[in-house]
Order: structure tokens, then sequence, then C-alpha cells
């Protein structure tokens, strides 16, 4: 009995320890920054976003960006839907009416991948495509 003792009182030790470390990885990670990096968003990812807050989505299609200036709410994700079949790569440009130090660019964006952001900051954060400068906007980020 005190074999499965043991055992059964590491297993949730293990666990917590697992959750804890977890848990932190991740909130430590956007401190400081105006724009957390979702990545190329998984669907899994993407309808677990969805349950727990609004997500403005952006399609690029036709090269064209659909919707380039939205507003959003700040913490609200922003993801961009690539429907075309060339990549893009978003760039956000600093110092205009926000407060980025540094331009930030995001990953490229094969057909048919999506790519997400969070805005951890209020102002505007003007972008355009690094591989077609003609495709911009603007992302307005309200309380």
């Amino acid at each position: 009995m005190g074999i499965l003792y043991f055992i059964r009182t590491t297993k949730w030790l293990c666990l917590l320890c697992l959750t804890a470390s977890l848990g932190a990885g991740t909130a430590g990670a956007t401190d400081g920054q105006p724009i957390l990096d979702l990545g190329i968003v998984s669907w899994i990812q993407y309808q677990k976003k969805q349950l727990f807050a609004d997500v403005t989505n952006i399609a690029i299609h036709d090269n064209a960006i659909q919707t380039p200036n939205v507003t959003v709410s700040i913490y609200q994700a922003v993801v961009f839907e690539n429907m075309d079949k060339i990549s893009h790569r978003l760039v956000f440009l600093s110092g205009i009416d926000n407060k980025m130090e540094t331009a930030y660019t995001s990953a490229v964006i094969q057909p048919t991948e999506r790519w997400g952001a969070e805005f951890h900051d209020f102002g505007v954060f003007p972008y355009h495509c690094t591989i077609h400068p003609e495709e911009r906007g603007d992302i307005t980020v309200t309380l």
C-alpha cells in the first residue's frame, strides 16, 4: 500500500508542477510587448480562442486584404487568413500612434494558413505586406 500511495502522490505532484510551469511560461512571454504573436493559428487553437473572446477575422484574397482597417478591443485576437494562392508577410510599423519601439514582422503566411496576433496596448497599428507593399491597413485598438 505504501508504493501505491507514493505513485498516486507523485503523479499529482508532477501534474501540478507541469501545470504551474506551463502557466508561468505563457504569462511572462508578453510582458512589455504590445503585440503577442499567435503564430500560425491551428484550427483547434482558433476554435478555443473563439469560445473565450471575440476574434476578428481578416481575409487575404485576390491579392488584397479584404477588411484592411479594423477596430478591436485591447487583448482581442486578430486572425489573418490567407485565401490566396501566394504567400504574404505582414509588418506592423512602429512609432506612429502606438508605443512600439521597433517594427514587428509576422511569419510568412502560406496559402490556406492563418496567422494571428493580440494587441496588448492602445493605439493605431499600421501594417502592410512586405511582399506586396500595396496591401496595407490599420488595426485600431481601443478599450
